[in-house]
């Protein structure tokens, strides 16, 4: 889509809640689609108030049709979706062209998603055996070097000031771990009581990686430490526009567990040869379904759909496509990958 308007995740969802889900129309449209036969759109989605629909703006930034390859991606909402926001704008602080728009609402959620990733996933990487506790502490230089840059570059784009070093990532990663590694202190300081010690410091590492109990009762201390460090500034001008975020010290230890989760885990070999099969099966699905044709492939209400669109309006007719594989669950795509490819043998009276 980097040629036709783009692909990214705040704006599907902006699109989704404006446009895809299937609870209200305008009046005088198809009823079945939404879309009339001329290709114009009565699509309102889950038609939500404006305040509600605010609090999905992330990033208030209007995606260009078009971007060059290497050119970073633009996380904001979709040229169609670009008056839709001026008119949020307006019915929420009375200027459609107000620039920072991001709500409290949304402010919420975002500060709600950097506590829930930085310690789920690392609930997860314990769960899957890729980390423990005694990993993490245990971080080798390369990779404090890889997280500081990470998490000094992102806390500066936030407007945090402060500098993220080596010693920084470990004194952070010690001061949330240390205590799932506390093992009782050796009765002697004999090389025998030393190691003795050192595998009891690792059986509590393994605890905390390998019981669900120990997961939870530590992901719940995480989170009560991040929540304690929120902090809110009221918006006399417009207070739908005040500010919810993070104090310096928390943020910090926020970014740099977050960095640290997806510089380890994400990152991994086991992790991205998953991603290089997505990124085949979703290439191939969309190659398909583009090709000549390509468009009887698809189930008959988002086949009505690309038929709609006008014959000399690739960007509509991609837009459907998008939005088709966009909805799909991991274990759709794969098996509609598997029915294209012939990797798995379904009846035809299987629906799509």
């Amino acid at each position: 889509m980097k040629q036709y308007g783009g692909f990214e995740g705040n704006a599907q969802t902006l699109r989704i809640i404006s446009t895809l889900e299937k609870k209200k129309l305008l009046p005088s449209f198809d009823e079945k689609v939404g879309v009339n036969e001329d290709g114009s759109d009565g699509r309102l989605g889950l038609n939500l108030t404006h305040r509600v629909a605010a609090s999905i703006i992330k990033y208030d930034n209007e995606i260009p049709i078009s971007r060059e390859n290497g050119a970073k991606l633009c996380k904001g909402y979709y040229t169609t979706d670009a008056e839709y926001v001026k008119v949020i704008k307006k019915a929420v602080c009375g200027d459609p062209h107000r620039p920072s728009f991001k709500t409290v609402e949304c402010q919420v959620m975002d500060v709600a998603d950097d506590i829930a990733y930085s310690t789920y996933d690392i609930d997860d990487a314990f769960k899957g055996g890729f980390l423990s506790p005694m990993d993490i502490i245990g971080i080798p230089l390369g990779l404090q070097k890889r997280v500081a840059g990470r998490a000094q570059q992102r806390l500066s784009a936030a407007g945090y000031a402060v500098t993220v070093n080596e010693d920084v990532v470990v004194d952070s990663l010690i001061a949330l771990f240390a205590k799932t590694v506390e093992a009782p202190p050796p009765e002697k300081s004999d090389e025998w009581g030393l190691l003795y010690h050192a595998i009891k410091s690792y059986d509590y590492s393994s605890n905390h990686a390998g019981y669900a109990y120990y997961r939870n009762a530590l992901t719940s201390q995480l989170i009560s430490r991040f929540i304690s460090g929120v902090q809110f500034e009221y918006n006399k001008e417009c207070p739908a526009l005040s500010r919810v975020f993070l104090d310096e010290e928390t943020a910090t230890l926020v970014e740099v567990l977050k960095v640290y989760s997806f510089e380890s885990t994400i990152m991994s070999p086991r992790l991205k040869v998953s991603e290089n099969r997505g990124f085949d099966i979703v290439s191939s699905i969309f190659q398909a379904l583009d090709k000549e044709d390509g468009n009887f492939l698809l189930p008959d209400d988002f086949r009505t759909l690309h038929q709609r669109m006008s014959n000399d309006d690739a960007i509509r007719r991609k837009r459907v496509i998008c939005d088709f594989i966009a909805g799909m669950t991991d274990r759709y795509a794969v098996e509609f990958y598997g029915r294209l490819t012939g990797e798995t043998h379904r009846s035809i009276f299987t629906p799509l």
